[in-house]
């Protein structure tokens, strides 16, 4: 028996897998602004995790198409482009406002957004050229649960996405 390990944020998960020594990693995010304080469950019904899982000896090729395509957008390297900036560059392009400085997304206002979202459709593009990838979409309802950042929360969700991985390799075993 070979075994993987799949890094889910902080979380790893290993389990057994026969015949084979393939190593995947799954990168996992989540979406949706959940304050349970005051919860808001008309803006934000939904915690949506989503997980791309990819080999990992693939990788490396995945990166380097990354890191090219954000040279050819001029864009830096080392920050990250969340969509939720994009969405706040829109509203203020849209009203002519300025950006604080205070505001993580600032490093973009010399961009025009929609070349953004153009940058982030050659990102996912990017993933048809690798052999192998999974997305696994976790949805909960906000209001069913007292806080998503909860550990037993998190575990749950985790567990769809073992439960995924379970199902394609066809493991027996308990992750």
């Amino acid at each position: 028996m070979k075994g993987v390990c799949v890094l889910f944020s902080q979380t790893a998960v290993t389990c057994n897998i026969p015949q084979t020594m393939c190593t995947y990693f799954a990168f996992s995010d989540e979406c949706g602004l959940y304050n349970p304080k005051k919860p808001n469950l008309k803006v934000h019904p939904y915690y949506i995790r989503s997980t791309i899982l990819i080999k990992s000896s693939e990788w490396k090729i995945l990166k380097e198409k990354f890191f090219a395509l954000k040279k050819e957008y001029d864009l830096p390297i080392n920050k990250e482009i969340k969509w939720a900036y994009l969405w706040s560059l829109r509203i203020h392009q849209k009203n002519k406002t300025p950006i604080k400085d205070n505001k993580d997304f600032k490093f973009l206002e010399n961009y025009d957004y929609h070349k953004l979202i153009e940058f982030v459709e050659k990102t996912l593009c990017l993933l048809n050229d690798i052999e192998y990838k999974k997305i696994v979409l976790t949805v909960t309802k906000t209001r069913t649960i007292h806080s998503i950042l909860n550990p037993k929360c998190l575990k749950c969700i985790y567990k769809n996405i073992c439960k995924e991985l379970k199902w394609k390799f066809k493991i027996q075993k308990k992750i």
